[in-house]
């Protein structure tokens, strides 16, 4: 695995969901490093010295893209705190930004075995490390992702999703705390009204014996979901969480 390198970036683009979600796109002055899918980075929006060897204050992204040649990255953020209220005040076209990459240990293809399911649980801005995986995921492996989104307006990732339904052995459940008429997406989606739920998810054909558990959201919806898939008797190997650190 990559040893982590601070890359000096610009912001090329960000584009606006509404409800302060964003996605920032980054042009990168060298290669990033290769990374594994469902890996994060370090953004700063401080001015950094390489020579100085000091990092300044950061957050913590999923890396949710990269191009083929490895100088275009995005992450996809939400404001939910100081330095993300920060970012939304600050970031413009234009601006220079530094990352810290790759980190992490959320790489679904490390927990799963030839013949098992892996379930995806997302909440919000929490699909952005399974949009890596999807791109590059075998049709060997079944895939189930459970995306709950407060309205449609919110969905991200539409053209990758797309893409990723080409794949068989791919379907998606998506939650909408919000009812909508109009779903972006077609093909192996099945719509359910409400908040995304532990006990929903599980009525779907699910062997427990045979699948693994990735989580990715909020803090708090990690705990809670971890907390009731061991109550419903799922082993707690079998649940791997998005854990930043």
């Amino acid at each position: 695995m990559a040893n982590p390198q601070k890359i000096k970036a610009v912001v090329s683009e960000i584009i606006d969901y509404g409800n302060q979600v964003y996605k920032v796109v980054m042009n990168t002055e060298k290669k990033m490093p290769r990374f594994k899918a469902g890996q994060f980075l370090h953004l700063t929006l401080e001015a950094f010295d390489p020579t100085a060897g000091f990092w300044p204050e950061s957050r913590v992204f999923s890396i949710a893209s990269c191009s083929d040649d490895r100088k275009e990255v995005s992450i996809v953020y939400s404001v939910k705190g100081v330095y993300t209220h920060r970012m939304e005040n600050t970031l413009q076209e234009g601006m220079e930004v530094w990352l810290k990459a790759p980190y992490g240990e959320f790489i679904i293809p490390n927990h799963i075995e030839s013949g098992e399911t892996a379930v995806l649980i997302a909440g919000g801005t929490g699909v952005s490390p399974f949009i890596p995986f999807l791109k590059t995921s075998s049709d060997q492996i079944d895939i189930k992702l459970n995306y709950g989104l407060r309205h449609i307006d919110l969905m991200i990732f539409e053209k990758e999703l797309k893409e990723a339904l080409r794949n068989d052995q791919f379907k998606v459940n998506l939650y909408l705390e919000q009812k909508s008429n109009t779903i972006p997406i077609n093909g192996k989606v099945d719509v359910k009204n409400g908040m995304l739920s532990i006990n929903e998810i599980l009525k779907d054909d699910i062997n427990l014996n045979n699948t693994k558990f990735f989580i990715s959201g909020p803090p708090a919806m990690i705990e809670l979901f971890k907390k009731q898939l061991i109550e419903s008797s799922v082993q707690e190997e079998k649940i791997i969480i998005d854990e930043w650190g």
